[in-house]
């Protein structure tokens, strides 16, 4: 029995949770009446049939079927009902009293059912817990993208598309310095040893709009890494403080032109 998929990292996550159009989903009512058809049907076949394999085993499909609804509570009702036919269907053809390779059968398909709901159950948490932090990166004030290592970027969140002006279709999947144009205070290559040795970066940057408009952001790296360490992505986090340079510089340059008056 094969596992259910790892859930996938934030910025996929973020794509699919937040971003995804409602039409695009599979309907919850669709996905639960499949599984009880399914399950109806392999509850004949394992009653109405002499197969010597381990028919019930298949109730985890229907297990994982219905943990596309996103709702845990479906997937304990289908995990109890494949128990349930599957201690019924046993009765029926074999008696309760009755001990032998049917019994060992029957066990293997009540630990694969049991087995795939705790899995189901745990990706779903998981899941519901990347895409609660996937919304609160898209309504943060601050311009925020994930780009992986070479630069391409994979999340883009929606204060990054109202002050940049690119929308996500037109900035994933584009290399990020180069839509961007992004000058950096030091070498490109200082930088990045800086991010790897220490997993952040924090400094000040500049990058061109899409309408060609140059900001000055204050800028936060946070280097991701997988299960073995090794770097898959950077999280970027941009504050603009244009006005607040341009305030400054006009400071400086009052207080110069007053020194140079007295």
């Amino acid at each position: 029995m094969a596992a259910p998929p790892r859930p996938q990292s934030l910025p996929y996550i973020a794509r699919a949770a937040v971003r995804a159009p409602t039409r695009d989903r599979v309907s919850p009512w669709l996905l639960r009446t499949s599984a009880a058809a399914l399950m109806l049907g392999i509850f004949l076949l394992d009653t109405l049939t002499t197969l010597e394999g381990a028919v019930a085993v298949l109730y985890v499909v229907a297990v994982l079927l219905v943990a596309g609804t996103h709702r845990r509570g479906d997937i304990a009702m289908a995990a109890a009902g494949g128990v349930l036919l599957t201690v019924i269907a046993y009765a029926q053809s074999h008696g309760l009293e009755h001990v032998g390779s049917q019994t060992v059968r029957a066990f293997v398909s009540l630990s694969a059912i049991g087995i795939a709901a705790l899995l189901a159950l745990q990706n779903q948490g998981a899941v519901h817990t990347l895409s609660a932090q996937a919304t609160l990166l898209d309504v943060s004030h601050d311009m925020i993208f994930v780009r992986d290592i070479a630069g391409t970027i994979t999340f883009w969140n929606a204060t990054a598309e109202s002050v940049y002006g690119f929308s996500p279709a037109q900035a994933l999947g584009r290399h990020a310095d180069e839509l961007l144009g992004t000058r950096y205070p030091d070498r490109r290559e200082n930088v990045e040893a800086q991010l790897l040795a220490t997993g952040r970066w924090e400094g000040v940057l500049e990058q061109v709009t899409r309408h060609g408009n140059t900001l000055v952001l204050d800028s936060r790296w946070v280097l991701q890494r997988d299960d073995k360490g090794r770097p898959t992505g950077v999280l970027e986090t941009h504050t603009d403080i244009t006005e607040r340079k341009a305030a400054y510089a006009a400071l400086v340059r009052s207080e110069q032109r007053f020194r140079r008056m007295f």
